[in-house]
């Protein structure tokens, strides 16, 4: 989400600067809003899909490690 807002903010600078790039800062702002509102939902609603798949990607990794060693 952090990703989002800060390329957003700096489009949005460069659009300042360079008045061509207004429809393509415009247009990532757009979706910006979008994704930042369904990343919220997500995190305020307790969806630990992610974290399960890092935890067994971990777990994995760490298995297959102390085996070759």
């Amino acid at each position: 989400m952090l990703a989002y807002l800060h390329t957003g903010r700096l489009l949005a600078q460069q659009a300042e600067r360079w008045p061509e790039r207004q429809p393509l800062a415009h247009r990532f702002l757009q979706r910006t809003i979008g994704m930042c509102a369904l990343i919220a939902r997500r995190i305020t609603r307790g969806d630990r899909e992610p974290l399960e798949v890092i935890r067994q990607w971990s777990a994995e990794t760490t298995d297959a490690t102390m085996r070759s060693n």
